[in-house]
């Protein structure tokens, strides 16, 4: 049985198809990502997980721009087999280390400085800011876990632990989110509470003892109210002094008896 001549197969350079003999055009290479292109695709993603592993005082932006550079120090991002695994993990160290730092520098400035003349830190807006109790590797496994899906392999592979003690951290930091937001909600409970009973007590006060409200409203009716005689007499004193006639000057002998009678 004879074979037809077989498809034709491209080759690299300037080769020439099997069977036809036309010259193939080369093939070019796949154009290789540069840094700038793979940051700006990467930059969303690691925003928004350096807003949950910073601290509450560091800016996210700062913390990104400090775990690129460590990482360029080295060579280009691209000789990175994982460009944004690295820039995580950077980042997760770099929070831990902040935070310690900020934990001595808390506890050295309460030494020297009075709490009550102590100003408080600047703080940057964040969405997930019930996360801002925990450390930074727990809340990077939360968020990995929780929110991008990551199974627990993946994530003890990018913090350098085993799947056990990434569940671990998970658990724990479940367990602490579950008591601070338990406690928050019974503290709003008592607020509310405390409003509600300041507003019965008010409203009790003024439908027991109304006199005394419209009292301290109109003091100027209360007199007329208590002693009435006293102004019925004031008022028949003016009215005599106007019949009499004006006063005399000081020094002047008033009227007698017999000038006054007619």
């Amino acid at each position: 049985m004879g074979y037809g001549p077989g498809p034709s197969v491209a080759t690299s350079g300037t080769g020439t198809s099997r069977g036809t003999g036309a010259p193939v055009p080369p093939v070019a290479p796949a154009p290789v990502e540069d840094d700038d292109r793979l940051f700006a695709r990467l930059y969303p993603t690691l925003r928004r997980f350096a807003a949950v592993v910073a601290p509450r005082e560091t800016d996210p932006d700062d913390l990104l721009q400090e775990a690129t550079a460590r990482a360029l120090r080295h060579g280009p991002l691209t000789r990175l087999d994982n460009p944004e695994a690295y820039l995580r993990r950077t980042m997760v160290n770099l929070a831990a280390n902040e935070r310690r730092r900020l934990g001595r520098w808390r506890r050295a400035r309460s030494r020297l400085v009075p709490t009550d003349a102590e100003p408080s830190p600047a703080s940057y807006p964040s969405d997930v800011s019930d996360l801002l109790a925990l450390p930074a590797a727990a809340r990077a496994v939360l968020w990995l876990v929780d929110v991008e899906g990551w199974t627990f392999d993946q994530v003890a592979n990018l913090l350098g632990c085993s799947p056990e003690a990434a569940r671990a951290r998970a658990s724990r930091a479940r367990g602490t989110l579950r008591h601070l937001l338990r406690a928050e909600e019974q503290a709003q409970q008592a607020d509310r509470a405390t409003r509600a009973d300041r507003a019965t007590r008010a409203d009790r006060v003024d439908r027991v003892d109304p006199p005394r409200q419209a009292d301290r409203a109109t003091p100027a009716t209360r007199a007329d109210r208590v002693d009435p005689p006293r102004h019925a007499d004031r008022a028949q004193q003016v009215d005599r002094a106007r019949r009499v006639g004006p006063a005399h000057p000081a020094g002047h002998a008033g009227p007698t008896d017999e000038e006054v009678r007619p």
